[in-house]
């Protein structure tokens, strides 16, 4: 017995653009997003508003959270869904919740890369930094400058991942 051909992204992008704002059509974009998360862009706004539509697509895609409605992005829970899937769907959460150490932890344990869409406060605070510097030594380049010059935390960072050597101030590299 033959499988049914996998379709095209293009393909998926048409079926699912071509629903109209009409809860009728519920079920049906359901039914792509629990498969093609990603298409969530392409989905009548009437769903992304929908926080059960929008956690079905990221749970399969977290970064789809970039076309969840802006409240949606606001929402603590529905932003730590997307981020325990993928790390960089931080940068879609709201701003508030980019200032939230939890999720922010939650972030750069993922993707060390998140630590840029943090806020100030977050890449100020060392737990955070050296979470996201044992996951990607480059995350240091994005913690603030108190951190990178700070000799006691640039030896932390460097124990934590040694190629974070590389992104400290270079005034202290020769004194790690």
């Amino acid at each position: 017995r033959a499988w049914p051909a996998m379709p095209s992204r293009q393909q998926v992008i048409d079926k699912i653009a071509g629903f109209r704002n009409d809860p009728r059509d519920r079920n049906a974009v359901l039914g792509i997003l629990r498969i093609y998360g990603w298409a969530l862009r392409y989905a009548p706004i009437i769903f992304r508003v929908d926080r059960e539509v929008v956690e079905i697509a990221l749970k399969q895609h977290g970064r789809a959270l970039e076309y969840a409605s802006p409240e949606l992005r606001d929402n603590e829970d529905v932003c730590k869904l997307a981020i325990e899937h993928d790390g960089m769907a931080f940068p879609w959460a709201s701003e508030r919740l980019r200032g939230q150490r939890e999720l922010a932890l939650l972030a750069v344990q993922r993707s060390g890369a998140a630590l840029e869409f943090a806020s100030p406060t977050m890449r100020r605070d060392e737990e955070v930094v050296l979470e996201a510097v044992e996951n990607d030594a480059q995350a240091m380049m994005a913690a603030d400058d108190s951190l990178r010059r700070s000799k006691r935390f640039a030896i932390m960072a460097v124990q934590r991942n040694s190629m974070a050597i590389d992104f400290i101030d270079k005034d202290l590299k020769s004194n790690v």
